[in-house]
C-alpha cells in the first residue's frame, strides 16, 4: 500500500488526516516564505547559480514560475511584515490573502489590515481593500461579441475556403465605449468584483433576447445601463423571495389543509427563512454548519415519508439531495433519480 493509497481508510480517519495534512501544508508555506525571505536578503541564487530568485524558485525548488512568484511576493511582504509568516501558518491569511494585501501594506495600516482580512474569503478581501482604495467606475456599454467558432466538417471532398464574415459594428451604448476594447473571440464568465465602498464591476455576456429588451428599456426610460441591470436585479430578487421564501408584505391566512404533506406553506417558509438567515442549516456531527446560500432547497429535517410534518420546527433550508442520503442511503436515491429521468425522457418522446 502506498503512502497515497486512501481507499482503506474510514470517512473519519479520512477527513481527520486533511484536517492534519492541511495544518502541515501551511506551515510547510509560512517556512518556506520565511527561506525565501532570507535568500532572497543575502541573494544567496547568485552563488547557486542563478540570475534571479524567480530562476532559483524553478530550477531549484522545481516550482513553476507563477508559484514561485506568488510565494517571492508574499516572503518580501512577509520580511517587511514578519506577522504574516505567523498568520499563514495558522490559516488566518492565505498565500492567496498575502498576495491581494501585500500592494496596500504600509507601516501605518498594516496593524489594522491585517487583523481585518484574517479568515476572510478572497472577495471579502477584495471589497476590504476597495473600501479603503477605490478604483475609477467603469462606463456602462454593450458590444456585440465575435460569433463562436463552428467546428470544421470532415468530408471525403474538400471544399472551397468561405470568407470569413465581416466584424460587427458596436452597438448604441449609453456611452462611448474606450477606444482599442478587443472583441472576445468567445462569451467570458460573469464577474463581480468592487471597485469601491459598496460600488462593484460586473462583466458577463447577454442573448440577443435580453439585450434587445436592455435597449429597449434603455429607449423607454432613458437611464444608464448600471441603473437598468439594478433595477431589473431587484425585481427578480423579489421575485425569488415570494417564490421561494414565501416573502410578502401582506401575508394571507394559510388554509389548514394541503394537497401535499410535503408542501411547504408560505408562512412556514418565511418563518424559516428569518430563522435561519436565508443560509443552509445542515449541521456535521462535529457541529459545523455549512452556512451556504448556494441552490438551497427546504427540507424536511424528519422526512416526510417517516411522518414528519411541514412545521417550522421540522423545516430547514439545505442542499436537500445530500440530507435525502443521509436518511435514506446514497444507492436508493441515486435510483430515484434515474426513475425521474426516465420518467422525464419517456414524457418528452
Amino acid at each position: 500500500m502506498t503512502p497515497y493509497e486512501r481507499t482503506e481508510a474510514s470517512d473519519g480517519q479520512l477527513l481527520h488526516d486533511a484536517v492534519l495534512h492541511a495544518r502541515d501544508a501551511r506551515t510547510s508555506t509560512a517556512r518556506l516564505l520565511a527561506d525565501l525571505a532570507e535568500i532572497d536578503r543575502r541573494r544567496l541564487f547568485v552563488p547557486a547559480g542563478y540570475p534571479s530568485l524567480n530562476e532559483y524558485c524553478c530550477g531549484a525548488l522545481k516550482l513553476s514560475s507563477d508559484a514561485a512568484g506568488r510565494r517571492i511576493h508574499a516572503a518580501r511582504a512577509a520580511r517587511r511584515f514578519p506577522v504574516i509568516f505567523a498568520m499563514c501558518a495558522d490559516g488566518r491569511l492565505s498565500l492567496t490573502a498575502v498576495n491581494l494585501l501585500a500592494p496596500h501594506l504600509t507601516e501605518a495600516n498594516a496593524d489594522e489590515l491585517l487583523v481585518a482580512a484574517a479568515g476572510r474569503t478572497r472577495s471579502e478581501i477584495d471589497e476590504l481593500i476597495r473600501a479603503r482604495k477605490p478604483m475609477t467606475e467603469s462606463i456602462g456599454w454593450v458590444q456585440p461579441l465575435a460569433p463562436l467558432p463552428v467546428p470544421a466538417r470532415v468530408d471525403s471532398a474538400p471544399r472551397a475556403a468561405t470568407p470569413a464574415p465581416p466584424s460587427p459594428a458596436p452597438a448604441r451604448v449609453d456611452s462611448a465605449p474606450p477606444a482599442a476594447t478587443p472583441v472576445p473571440s468567445s462569451p467570458a464568465p460573469a464577474r463581480v468584483r468592487p471597485i469601491a465602498a459598496g460600488r462593484f464591476a460586473v462583466q458577463g455576456t447577454l442573448g440577443k433576447r435580453a439585450a434587445d429588451a436592455l435597449r429597449f428599456a434603455q429607449d423607454t426610460t432613458g437611464r444608464d445601463l448600471s441603473s437598468i441591470l439594478e433595477a431589473a436585479l431587484l425585481l427578480y430578487e423579489a421575485h425569488l423571495r415570494k417564490r421561494k421564501c414565501g416573502a410578502t408584505e401582506q401575508p394571507r391566512r394559510q388554509p389548514s389543509a394541503t394537497n401535499s404533506a410535503r408542501h411547504v406553506p408560505a408562512r412556514v417558509r418565511r418563518e424559516v427563512w428569518r430563522r435561519d438567515g436565508g443560509r443552509c442549516a445542515f449541521t456535521s456531527d462535529d457541529g459545523h454548519r455549512c452556512g451556504s446560500t448556494w441552490r438551497l432547497e427546504f427540507d424536511h429535517i424528519v422526512p416526510v415519508a417517516r411522518g414528519g410534518a411541514s412545521s417550522v420546527d421540522n423545516v430547514r433550508r439545505s442542499h436537500n439531495a445530500h440530507a435525502a442520503e443521509r436518511v435514506f442511503g446514497v444507492a436508493f436515491m441515486a435510483g430515484r433519480r434515474d426513475e425521474r429521468m426516465r420518467a422525464s425522457g419517456a414524457g418528452r418522446t
